[in-house]
């Protein structure tokens, strides 16, 4: 899969790598996106740093399969060196979320500002 994704105002662009053309255009609930890809999961994840949405987008069939709620203000988003959790920092909040790759909810919130 060579596809590039480009966060746009409430939507994720996929395009293609090779021919350099748009094969997607995924409506989201991210007005300021923050993305990150997972590989290894072929998801691609898009918080919104204005709000407090993450999309999640199916990198196979270049869709949204569901939004989780996340701290306000987004402001990066990356997973551990496994590929099992995913970890979304907020800038508003000053919080570290984080869940399993696999599951629907944050199984853990850290306090990391004051």
């Amino acid at each position: 899969m060579n596809k590039v994704y480009v966060g746009t105002w409430n939507q994720v662009v996929a395009i293609d790598g090779s021919g350099d053309t748009v094969c997607a255009r995924i409506s989201v609930g991210c007005y300021d996106p923050v993305l990150f890809s997972d590989t290894v999961r072929n998801k691609v994840y898009c918080a919104d740093s204005l709000g407090s949405d993450l999309a999640v987008i199916d990198e196979v069939g270049d869709s949204s399969i569901k939004t989780l709620s996340v701290g306000s203000g987004a402001a990066a988003l990356c997973t551990d060196p496994t590929g099992s959790r995913v970890y979304c920092a907020s800038r508003a909040e000053k919080t570290l979320d984080g869940r399993r790759a696999s599951g629907n909810v944050w199984t853990s919130t850290r306090r990391i500002g004051t």
